[in-house]
């Protein structure tokens, strides 16, 4: 190390590190011993703010934390067809087959479906049974507890309109905005009677 002059790393070293370690003037030399204890020095302050910082952190309150975001959506259904209830999501609101088929040696056929980042599962058991009918035949899956609609997003909502129309499917509601709400919906049927609800600006 060249003791001869106060190079711009050891004038850095005064100012952050050693500042309770000066020499007797400003611009006289450290000894190699005043260097490393500077360092001692510094490192044990770095730490202290690193476990300080660490501790804030910890005994912040969950809600000060960033809420997860979302996108696309999922459901899984349990039918009566699994191949007529697929052919529908096609058809109707455009999602792909991604697999489809049979669990060995038993009498359980799926499909799962995809459009962009939205996944529909569709599950057909011979044991299964439909939720209660209303007396307008129409399944009424709200007076079983637990999921009974699912709904996903779409660009434009008056487009889908318009394609559900000139296929014929069966709305449960047209467009409309919830009071106050940021978004508008419409609402239709699939083949088992499902409500899928359709969000959109």
């Amino acid at each position: 190390m060249d003791h001869g002059s106060d190079t711009v790393c050891e004038r850095w070293l005064c100012r952050t590190l050693m500042p309770s370690v000066r020499s007797e003037t400003s611009m006289k030399p450290y000894s190699d011993h005043t260097i490393i204890e500077g360092w001692h020095v510094g490192a044990r302050r770095v730490l202290s703010m690193l476990a300080i910082v660490a501790a804030v952190y910890l005994l912040l309150p969950t809600a000060v934390q960033a809420d997860p975001k979302f996108s696309g959506g999922f459901m899984a259904v349990s039918v009566a067809d699994a191949r007529a209830t697929a052919r529908w999501y096609t058809q109707m609101l455009g999602f792909a087959v991604t697999q489809e088929g049979a669990v060995p040696d038993r009498p359980i056929r799926f499909a799962f479906l995809a459009n962009g980042d939205s996944l529909i599962e569709i599950i057909e058991r011979p044991d299964a049974a439909p939720p209660p009918l209303a007396e307008n035949s129409q399944r009424q899956a709200w007076r079983t507890h637990g999921i009974f609609k699912a709904g996903f997003w779409t660009d434009d909502i008056e487009a889908l309109e318009t394609h559900l129309t000139a296929k014929g499917a069966l709305f449960s509601h047209r467009i409309v905005r919830p009071d106050g709400a940021p978004y508008r919906t419409l609402a239709v049927r699939d083949p088992e009677g499902n409500i899928v609800q359709i969000f959109g600006r």
